[in-house]
């Protein structure tokens, strides 16, 4: 029986499964800022290669930001042209924006920001924001580009998740951050 449940048990954390659950949940006990940071998932493939792309989200406060981690090689996640769309089923689509380090790793990771890099000096971003918020909050993903420095990759939901509409899995993230 023990030698069942070690596969098992390494091959759980890795799947997606239809309840996000947080990783950090913590209001810094100074300042009273609130930080929540959900597990990420996989439900979404490369829609050529083997690729994987991890999707989470978090916030600070009221900022809210979409996290990707990639297993095929882009290039460089790049914090200075870093950017990601997402299509959603209503063909609808919303375009994201890193904002951490560049990240050159095998398997890369970035955040980002829901508004275009051009938006991001515009008076109203906060009101751009909250617009790709509500879209991200209830439309379900069709596909997601994420660009890197040389490449880029679409991802498709992963249909091997029969019992979980991985179309869903950023409205489940968003929710869990509430």
């Amino acid at each position: 029986m023990k030698n069942l449940l070690i596969p098992l048990l390494t091959v759980i954390p890795f799947m997606c499964f239809g309840q996000v659950t947080l990783q950090i949940d913590e209001v810094d006990e100074f300042e009273g800022t609130l930080r929540k940071i959900t597990k990420p998932s996989n439900c979404f493939k490369s829609e050529k290669t083997a690729g994987i792309l991890y999707i989470g989200a978090g916030r600070v406060d009221d900022a809210v930001f979409i996290s990707f981690t990639i297993t095929e090689d882009l290039g460089c996640l790049s914090e200075y042209t870093g950017r990601a769309m997402l299509k959603l089923i209503d063909d609808s689509i919303v375009e994201i924006t890193q904002i951490t380090d560049t990240d050159c790793d095998d398997i890369a990771s970035a955040r980002y920001v829901l508004l275009k890099r051009d938006e991001m000096n515009d008076p109203d971003f906060e009101s751009i924001m909250a617009t790709n918020l509500k879209k991200l909050e209830t439309i379900p993903i069709e596909k997601i580009r994420v660009y890197g420095s040389e490449y880029y990759s679409d991802y498709i939901p992963n249909d091997k998740f029969k019992d979980f509409d991985s179309k869903n899995v950023l409205i489940k993230h968003f929710a869990a951050l509430k």
